[in-house]
């Protein structure tokens, strides 16, 4: 099986995971016959060290102060939708 028909199994499984809209990171890869690759792909938790707000949060005595939320980035706004 070539990898970008591997890619597209593993791919297509994050995608089935996800539960609603919301923030990630991929990182592709293009070889020199053209060929591009989903080498990397995160979200949820694994976006934390991105976020500076959360770096400065996890060191206050409440922390994020996350538990009522029904996600964990449930506070994020556009600037105008306040």
């Amino acid at each position: 099986m070539r990898n970008s028909a591997r890619l597209a199994t593993r791919h297509d499984v994050h995608v089935a995971c996800l539960q609603s809209e919301g923030p990630g990171i991929s990182a592709f890869y293009k070889n020199g016959e053209g060929e591009i690759f989903h080498t990397y792909l995160a979200y949820a938790r694994g976006l934390d060290i991105l976020i500076g707000a959360y770096n400065l949060l996890d060191l206050v005595a409440k922390g994020r102060d996350e538990e009522e939320l029904s996600y964990g980035m449930e506070w994020v706004r556009h600037h105008d939708k306040y």
